[in-house]
């Protein structure tokens, strides 16, 4: 198939343009070609094999009121699934929404404030002082 061939020679010369690796040779593509030009799929838990404490944090939030973009990840060595215990004073009741963005990188230790840690300032304070 004349047409065929001349489809996926000219795929791999647009793909690999960039690299300078101009051949005539029919381009396989299957999944570990795509990772390798395209880097790993924003649907995996762990982008990073052997390593557990990466992980893309939109796959693992369940809080609706907490949005992340593709390829956003936390790092953490102690559990990198549980990412909302560092979204603190989070209430459902208040209605407000953490909205992280794509290709963000959060550190270990990173902790969200949210609305619910405020309170008004025309109520009844109590503060505590010593004498």
């Amino acid at each position: 198939m004349p047409g065929l061939k001349a489809f996926y020679t000219t795929l791999h010369k647009i793909v690999f343009k960039s690299f300078v690796i101009l051949t005539e040779k029919p381009c396989v593509i299957n999944e570990d070609f795509m990772e390798k030009i395209f880097g790993p799929d924003p649907k995996e838990k762990h982008p990073m094999t052997g390593f557990p404490q990466v992980c893309y944090i939109k796959n693992t939030v369940k809080n609706p009121n907490i949005i992340v973009g593709d390829y956003t990840y936390y790092d953490d060595k102690e559990n990198s699934e549980d990412f909302e215990r560092n979204v603190l004073y989070h209430y459902p009741f208040i209605g407000d929404k953490l909205i992280i963005g794509k290709f963000c990188a959060i550190a270990t230790g990173v902790k969200f404030i949210m609305n619910g840690a405020f309170h008004k300032m025309s109520g009844i304070s109590k503060r505590l002082q010593k004498t």
